[in-house]
């Protein structure tokens, strides 16, 4: 397994394999493949990462995820409430 793929294993929502793997290797050309491990870990167990029981599922697909570098963003964004619509 590369390290694209250990990274994607890692990141809690699976959509669309390949956009996501792409812009997971552009993101590590990017930031370099430790600090996209990092952020995907902290996202990873943070409150934002469980899906809802029900509703729609608020979580980024991974594609968007790492293409808008979220994974740069501060955690403590991540554990904010959802609001409840």
């Amino acid at each position: 397994m590369t390290q694209i793929e250990l990274i994607y294993a890692k990141y809690p929502r699976k959509a669309n394999r390949r956009a996501a793997l792409e812009a997971i290797r552009r993101a590590c050309e990017r930031d370099g493949s430790a600090m996209v491990m990092a952020g995907t870990l902290a996202f990873a167990s943070s409150r934002a990462a469980v899906r809802p029981e029900a509703g729609p599922d608020p979580r980024p697909y991974p594609a968007t995820f790492y293409d808008q570098r979220r994974y740069l963003d501060d955690p403590a964004e991540w554990e904010c409430e959802r609001s409840e619509d």
